[in-house]
């Protein structure tokens, strides 16, 4: 059970809109938190507010603890309960033995902890009904009665599909697509809801839809039906507690009925279809007529995989209307909302009844302005082609609105046939985004237009590839690619707070776990439930699995909690240990080749050089136009290894971060293991892959995995940077990277004491580059840099979050924020902004999990900068200036030698680095603009 500690900072921010932060920032801090430190806190918990005032007959009581540590405290109390409220409060005391009164009281809640306390069972169709070319929508009912006061009511609910509730004719919750994806077979979520306000005294109704959602939908890179099963059904324990301590529960089972009504066909990639003549009005009302209503069948299904949602819920978010409208015969339009997203339309018309409304969804227009899907279409032969597209049919009233319920699409375009009118009109119509609802976390903003939109672009990309899962794009496949996940993870986090959405990631990511260690390639894995040929020559590929280690490494960064990766470790070491096994396989080429068996040095170097199985590689580098089909053939069929220096490094990345994971959790034995084998993995690939001062092959890609994973001897580095530099400006700052190396291209050129470099190459807007995108009207990132080819043909998704992973960049080096919570201590920021790239200022707000920093630094006219920074209460920070001459630097006017609150730390070539409590700082030192 994680506590929120009441001391936290907690200013407000106001953004100019919803991608950007105000840049004139409010600076202040309570003078009573500045340098707070905690020494010690004290939590208590009982079963009501009366209780616990008294300080009787206490649930948990933890006693003076002496921490620093403010959230992400365990419950460690008296056994708890299902469904039973626990209320609590804290108290801490400061560096200076003063203690704070008690916080106001809060409270968590429990939902049902064991099988048993299910009275619901899973109800479904009749076997036969809703079996063929149509799979409609079951809708279920129940009817009950209320005879007694009523104190509280709460439903628990889950499906198999995806479900809608209803109580006396209102929806309940206003999350869509739950329960959500998972690992099915081995984890089933859900939900709960606070209904008392629902439920009335005399008869009741409750109704659920369910749609086909990725339990039978079509799911991943074939597309393929009926994963986890065939039928659909649901399931509900609804708990209505009276006010003399009694209970009234209404559950699932032999009496409740089902029919089929207007949702046709709901499917998350194909569409849905609506045939509103079928609408029965009422249907979740009591006393409606359900004589022909059919009997739910009773299934057999376990409840013992049930758990409970512990990550934000998918919502309706931002709504875009029609920016402009093109028509383009007397009966379609095509509608441009001027954002790609992730969602879904809705529209209002009137029109004849059986009229058919046609609503097709893309993200590009082909070369005559018409919509296109032909970019997002299986390359390989036999596979259902991407649709995209709602169908509604009138039933012919004054005045009728659609939005599907169980379906969304990828689009900033949708094409309308079928209207009844020869006019369209944009009120008529609003797209609505659909996301996981994150809390916002981080705020950018800086003086350059173009960087501000490549957030925005990043942020939109993220927000469409979030729909519970962290998808690849929100059309062609959207799988959990696991490649992509832990490529966008770090900048996931500065921008919404992600951790229990990764966290449920990564229960399924061990869920779907192989014995042997293989992780499958997207997660949850279709292809546990139903192999297919394609998963399963391709899952374990390295690069992708390594997920199972970076996601957790870079969650416990963020937060300092060990829980993550305890819960995670025996994952990571099992992947590990699978690519530890695999060094010790060569491809048959090499096997059978005279010449290599004979060469010694080469059979020396082998075992630690991960050359065998199938690996994607980095992926999609400038040109590149990869097919899976051609791939498989060139990686398998021709033993093809040139991805092996890519598949080393991150084995010997993923050996260096479990070794240290070992340290925090205290396995001596596996550290030192782990330890090992990163260093002779290091050492091997240093011998096959550096040459006189040089990486084999000579590129980008491979120069930024060595700097970023310390795979090279510390005395090459310099050599090696430079390099990289070298080769970025003879590429004309251009990127020459793919998947798995832009993430940390910007990143290796900074810490090497490129900065310039890396924002130039940042601001180059020709292809291949990120700017080029904006010109080219992208409102998200592209999957490839010639998303638009240069005869203005499309290729590949438009929404991917893969080549923004430079996101966490623009924290951690343009506004200078760094989170860094893996030693115990509360110096958790390092505040290092990169001066320069033609910027006149740049500004970060971060609400991290130890409270709110802010930085801004601005270059003034008298050639001087100057920096604001905010560091909350309870934490330190390290700040690190552009300048060697410690005594031009002041604060606040006054030169900050001999602050006892600004201490030096150390002092570089070209850095100079003080230590910082918190409070409001504002900084100036000489600078020349670049």
């Amino acid at each position: 059970m994680a506590l929120c500690h009441s001391l936290r900072c907690e200013h407000s921010v106001t953004p100019l809109g919803v991608d950007e932060p105000n840049p004139l920032l409010e600076w202040h801090i309570e003078s009573e938190q500045a340098g707070f430190l905690q020494t010690a806190y004290r939590i208590q918990a009982a079963l009501s507010k009366e209780v616990l005032e008294q300080e009787r007959d206490l649930t948990w009581d933890t006693g003076e603890v002496e921490s620093w540590h403010t959230f992400d405290i365990p419950y460690e109390g008296l056994p708890i309960a299902s469904a039973q409220r626990y209320f609590w409060r804290v108290a801490s005391r400061n560096q200076d033995g003063i203690w704070t009164p008690w916080s106001k009281t809060s409270w968590w809640e429990t939902g049902l902890l064991r099988t048993e306390d299910w009275h619901a069972k899973f109800i479904e169709p009749g076997k036969e009904d809703g079996v063929g070319a149509e799979r409609p929508a079951p809708y279920f009912r129940a009817v009950f009665d209320i005879d007694q006061p009523i104190k509280s009511a709460r439903a628990y609910v889950s499906c198999h599909g995806i479900y809608e509730l209803s109580l006396n004719g209102a929806p309940v919750g206003d999350a869509v697509f739950a329960p959500g994806y998972t690992n099915y077979p081995d984890r089933l979520q859900y939900q709960t809801y606070d209904v008392t306000e629902f439920v009335r005294s005399g008869g009741n109704a409750v109704g659920m839809i369910v749609g086909d959602g990725w339990y039978r939908g079509r799911l991943g890179i074939t597309s393929q039906r009926d994963t986890y099963g065939t039928v659909l059904g649901a399931l509900l324990h609804l708990d209505i507690l009276h006010t003399d301590g009694t209970h009234t529960v209404v559950a699932t089972g032999e009496d409740w009925k089902y029919a089929f009504g207007p949702i046709r066909n709901s499917d998350l990639k194909d569409g849905e279809t609506y045939d509103a003549r079928l609408e029965f009005d009422g249907w979740d009302i009591f006393g409606f007529d359900d004589s022909d209503w059919k009997p739910a069948q009773v299934a057999e299904h376990r409840l013992g995989t049930l758990v409970a949602s512990s990550a934000p819920p998918v919502r309706r978010k931002e709504r875009f209307r029609p920016i402009n409208i093109t028509k383009c015969s007397h009966d379609t339009f095509l509608l441009d909302f001027g954002q790609n997203i992730a969602g879904r339309v809705r529209f209002r018309i009137t029109g004849p009844r059986g009229t058919r409304v046609r609503i097709r969804h893309g993200e590009t227009l082909d070369q005559n302005g018409r919509l296109s899907l032909k970019h997002l279409q299986p390359t390989a032969p036999g596979l259902p082609k991407l649709r995209q597209e709602d169908l509604y049919i009138l039933k012919g009233d004054d005045s009728e609105e659609y939005e599907p319920r169980f379906t969304y699409h990828g689009f900033r375009y949708a094409e309308v046939s079928g209207w009844p009118s020869d006019i369209l009109v944009a009120d008529s119509f609003e797209a609505i985004a659909i996301r996981t609802d994150f809390e916002r976390t981080g705020y950018f903003r800086c003086s350059d237009p173009d960087l501000n939109r490549l957030y925005r672009n990043i942020l939109w990309s993220m927000r469409g590839n979030s729909v519970d899962i962290p998808t690849d794009c929100p059309t062609r496949e959207r799988s959990g690619w696991t490649a992509d996940a832990h490529l966008f993870a770090a900048t996931a986090t500065y921008a919404y707070d992600t951790r229990t959405f990764y966290e449920k990631w990564l229960s399924d990511l061990y869920s779907d776990q192989h014995p042997d260690g293989l992780v499958p390639d997207t997660i949850p894995d279709p292809g546990g439930a139903r192999a297919n040929a394609v998963s399963r020559i391709t899952d374990g590929s390295s690069g992708w699995g390594d997920a199972a280690v970076i996601i957790p490494w870079i969650l416990y960064s963020q937060t300092g909690d060990h829980r993550i990766l305890e819960r995670q470790y025996r994952s990571m070491k099992n992947w590990v240990d699978y690519g530890k096994k695999r060094l010790s396989r060569t491809g048959w080429s090499h096997r059978m080749n005279p010449v290599e068996r004979l060469n010694a040095s080469r059979m020396h170097r082998e075992p630690y050089i991960l050359d065998s199985g199938y690996h994607w590689g980095e992926w999609l580098r400038p040109g590149e136009r990869k097919s899976v089909p051609l791939t498989m053939g060139k990686n398998i069929l021709l033993d093809d290894r040139s991805e092996s220096v890519a598949a080393t490094a991150y084995l010997a990345h993923s050996a260096d971060l479990l070794s240290r994971i070992a340290n925090i959790l205290d396995v001596p034995d596996d550290a030192r293991r782990y330890s090992e084998l990163f260093d002779h993995i290091r050492k091997a690939y240093s011998e096959e892959f550096i040459r006189d001062g040089r990486m084999n092959p000579d590129d980008q890609s491979v120069y930024v995995r060595t700097l970023a994973f310390s795979l090279a001897p510390d005395a090459l580095r310099p050599m090696l940077a430079k390099r990289l530099n070298e080769l970025v400006e003879h590429g004309g700052y251009h990127p020459d990277t793919g998947f798995l190396s832009t993430a940390y291209l910007l990143e290796a050129l900074n810490d090497a004491g490129f900065a310039d470099t890396a924002y130039r190459l940042l601001k180059t807007d020709t292809y291949p580059s990120w700017l080029h995108q904006i010109r080219n009207g992208a409102t998200t990132i592209w999957e490839s840099w010639d998303g638009i080819d240069s005869k203005g043909q499309a290729h590949f998704s438009h929404n991917h979050t893969a080549l923004g992973s430079i996101g966490r960049w623009f924290f951690e080096s343009i506004a200078g924020i760094k989170v860094d919570a893996t030693k115990d201590d509360p110096t958790v920021f390092r505040i290092a902004p990169a001066l320069g790239g033609g910027l006149t200022y740049a500004a970060a707000t971060y609400h991290s999990p130890f409270g709110i920093v802010r930085t801004r630094w601005d270059l003034m006219e008298d050639r001087s900068a100057r920096l604001l920074v905010s560091i909350p209460p309870n934490t330190r920070a390290e700040i690190s200036f552009p300048t060697q001459d410690r005594d031009t630097i002041t604060e606040s006017g006054f030169p900050v030698h001999g602050r006892k609150d600004i201490l030096p730390i150390r002092r570089e070539e070209t850095r100079s680095d003080y230590l910082v409590v918190s409070g409001t700082y504002v900084f100036e030192w000489p600078h020349e603009r670049k």
